[in-house]
């Protein structure tokens, strides 16, 4: 016959096989919260179920410090810990070490596997990112035409004219992340776009799930184009975020980002415009005033060859004019005539072609006029010194051939007598 045990030996023996059990050590469950109690001593007590059975958990505060999630009963819930036995009672429950809404611990795990996974492939690798070009006129948006902050980006975006292609597609539940790929996918097909926003305004990690998903990170990296992943509030970082070749924190971010760049290439656009039409007025300036003064010197050797070779024909005409007749001092008048009109005629020229340089042209006009008049006066008091000697002058004003008695030329007034 066995040995008698007390219920104490029996409890504790119990509690000793479930304890040395590892199936029932670190495990995680997932039910219903009911009955959720918090003693002042700061422990909590509670059941989780499911619809066929359930089990007592208890979560001393020295594992939650205070931080325990805002729950309510009937919320579904994951409890992580262990199986053990409270001797006293013989009562085997659950002893807590974490607890969290049910979803977002599995949602989170999962989030954390597909990070790693791509990282270790490389997809977030910046070598990978692609730039934005330089200048961006059409954008392809990704999205739900009746998502948070769509219609705001749309408005941003048009209201400093991009063209703008919608491929409109849900942004939460299980059929958004095919829709989303599939835009993604249409965008680069069509190929007239710089850029596309792919995003959506905040909510819970459940409604953002499809921008976790991995068919959408892949899109994202094999996209030809760029891709902005605007998704959420500035606190969420999705895997989209990651694979993306930039992340904007909201699609109003997204937006103000594009904005922001096309306004600085116009401003640079303009100070570079700027800049040329400086350059270019300055390199006039100096060759204007190298052709003024490359003009000036020509112009000046020019009248100083036109003003010797006309005082030179002066000098040989007032030679001739010395030593000729009558009849070549007409002719010679009459070239000099036409030697003046012809001088008159290079300084009228001179003065179409040199209007800007007024100064010169005067100087130079009033010294030739000078000069011309001072030779005039000179041909002209010599025209009237050769008149006056001239034979043929004396004979215009009458002579006789004289005789004396005996027929003889008279040549002296000494060979006349008075009476």
């Amino acid at each position: 016959m066995s040995d008698i045990l007390t219920v104490t030996k029996l409890n504790s023996y119990i509690k000793s096989l479930i304890e040395q059990d590892h199936n029932l050590y670190d495990i995680v469950v997932e039910g219903e919260i009911s009955g959720f109690r918090l003693y002042p001593s700061g422990h909590a007590y509670f059941t989780v179920k499911d619809s066929q059975s359930s089990i007592k958990c208890v979560y001393f505060r020295g594992y939650h410090k205070g931080n325990i999630p805002k729950i309510e009963n009937g919320d579904n819930v994951l409890i992580y810990g262990s199986i053990g036995v409270y001797t006293a009672r013989g009562e085997y429950q659950f002893y807590v070490r974490n607890l969290e809404k049910s979803g977002f611990g599995l949602l989170a795990r999962k989030f954390e596997e597909l990070k790693a996974k791509l990282k270790k492939e490389g997809l977030f690798e910046p070598e990978h990112k692609k730039k934005l070009p330089d200048i961006v006129n059409k954008i392809g948006v990704v999205s739900g035409m009746q998502a948070a902050g769509f219609k705001d980006m749309i408005k941003i975006l048009k209201g400093e004219l991009f063209d703008v292609i919608i491929k409109n597609s849900r942004v939460q539940g299980k059929e958004a992340a095919g829709e989303i790929v599939a835009g993604i996918k249409a965008l680069n097909e069509d190929g007239r776009v710089d850029v596309i926003i792919i995003g959506r305004g905040g909510g819970s990690i459940e409604d953002l799930w499809p921008f976790n998903e991995e068919i959408v990170a892949r899109a994202v990296f094999e996209s030809k184009i760029p891709v902005i992943s605007a998704v959420g509030h500035e606190i969420d970082i999705l895997i989209s975020d990651m694979v993306a070749d930039i992340r904007a924190e909201t699609p109003t971010a997204a937006a103000e980002m594009l904005v922001r760049q096309k306004r600085e290439l116009r401003k640079r656009l303009s100070d570079l415009k700027r800049h040329l039409i400086r350059m270019l007025e300055n390199n006039l300036l100096i060759r204007k005033k190298e052709l003024q003064h490359f003009s000036i010197r020509r112009l000046s050797k020019l009248l100083m060859s036109v003003v010797s070779e006309k005082r030179y024909q002066l000098i040989n005409h007032r030679r001739i004019l010395l030593s000729s007749p009558k009849s070549m001092l007409e002719n010679y008048r009459m070239r000099l005539t036409n030697a003046s009109v012809g001088l008159m005629k290079t300084e009228k020229t001179f003065n179409e072609l040199n209007m800007k340089l007024d100064d010169l042209r005067q100087s130079l006009q009033r010294y030739m006029l000078e000069n011309l008049k001072e030779k005039k006066d000179t041909v002209d008091r010599l025209k009237m010194k050769l008149n006056l000697l001239s034979p043929m002058n004396i004979i215009s004003k009458g002579y006789s051939l004289t005789t004396d008695e005996k027929g003889k030329l008279i040549k002296d007034v000494g060979q006349v007598k008075k009476g």
